[in-house]
This record gives structure tokens, C-alpha cells and sequence, in this order.
């Protein structure tokens, strides 16, 4: 529970505690809309040279951004796992990213 995690850090003084993780989780935020952007603008410039049309439809619209999702989640897959891991560790027991 939510609340349980909160008002134990409370209890045990370990309040910073509940933000472990957060350099790595801002690092994988950064790199995440960084890779949609690029591979968004990317898949939308080769879509409009292909194609010849001068804008994009929604139809192809949703299709690039899939693209550029898919593509995200693969670059950003092992950060995510990290941040996460570093985030439920034990209160204050986080080692970091290398470890």
C-alpha cells in the first residue's frame, strides 16, 4: 500500500529514501523523449520523401508515432529496469546504477 511505504519511511527517518532512483529515472525520461522526438521526425521525413504527399494523414500520423514508440521502448528498456530496480530496493540500500 501506498500509504504503508510512505509513513514507514516516516517512521524509520528515511523520508530521502523515497526518492532513490530519481537521477536515473530523470537521465531515462530525458533519453526517452529524446529517441520518440528524433525517431518520430524521422519516420515522418521518410514517409513524406516515399510517398511524395507534403503532409502527413492521421492514419500514417499513428503509424509513425508507433514507430517511434516501439522504437523508444527498445532504447530505453534498460534504464527503465534499472530506475525501477533502484526505486524498490530497500530503503536507502540503493547502490546505484552501476551496481
Amino acid at each position: 500500500n501506498l500509504s504503508d511505504v510512505f509513513w514507514e519511511a516516516v517512521r524509520k527517518r528515511q523520508i530521502l529514501s523515497l526518492y532513490q532512483g530519481l537521477k536515473t529515472k530523470n537521465i531515462q525520461s530525458f533519453i526517452s523523449q529524446f529517441v520518440y522526438f528524433y525517431g518520430y521526425s524521422y519516420f515522418k521525413r521518410l514517409y513524406l520523401e516515399k510517398s511524395g504527399a507534403k503532409s502527413i494523414g492521421t492514419k500514417a500520423n499513428l503509424l509513425v508515432a508507433a514507430a517511434a514508440g516501439a522504437c523508444t521502448v527498445i532504447v530505453t528498456q534498460p534504464l527503465d529496469t534499472a530506475s525501477s530496480r533502484m526505486q524498490t530496493s530497500a530503503f536507502g540500500k540503493s547502490k546505484g546504477l552501476r551496481a
